[in-house]
């Protein structure tokens, strides 16, 4: 059903406090945007998300509480939203070193850890380095679970091409 400016307007006002409502729950897991900026956005797309309303659907305010929290959620896993921040290796901060560079030789580490795609090798080695996998996925901005797996991707890999030499990954 189309509805003219005025009457979408009206709809908008009459709810800003329950969107107000949603994107204060949602602010704090957009990174690149002010509280402002999200809510204009937010208001565009109702805005545009209006014309679709079916009143025999839903009630209105559970239609724009719907398509708030649907657009609030793919902000917040927009590819924009991420927070960059580069892989450097940080010589001051205290680790436990697990390898030598002998020793990574010797096992034939190095050699799977060069297959991995860029990002990866910098996860593997930040791990090798001492780093915990939780301070990884803060550095490389990944959750922790997608850090374990990138690990036991790499332990597996080196399992299977470099039997009898990874005796540590069984420790």
């Amino acid at each position: 059903m189309m509805m003219t400016n005025e009457e979408k307007e009206k709809i908008i006002i009459k709810f800003t406090p329950l969107i107000n409502s949603i994107i204060v729950k949602y602010h704090s897991s957009i990174h690149d945007l002010e509280f402002e900026d999200i809510r204009q956005e937010v208001l565009m797309h109702i805005a545009k998300k209006l014309d679709n309303y079916n009143p025999n659907k839903a009630k209105v305010s559970t239609y724009i509480m719907t398509i708030s929290k649907n657009k609030l959620i793919n902000m917040t896993k927009s590819k924009k939203n991420k927070k960059e921040t580069p892989i450097s290796f940080n010589e001051d901060m205290e680790t436990k070193t697990l390898f030598s560079d002998d020793s990574i030789k010797d096992l034939g580490i190095d050699e799977v850890v060069n297959t991995l795609e860029e990002f990866k090798q910098g996860v593997i080695r930040m791990i090798m380095e001492g780093y915990t996998q939780t301070h990884v996925s803060k550095i490389v901005g990944l959750s922790r679970q997608r850090v374990n797996q990138i690990w036991f991707e790499f332990v597996e890999e080196y399992k299977n091409n470099y039997k009898g030499k990874g005796e540590w990954f069984n420790e």
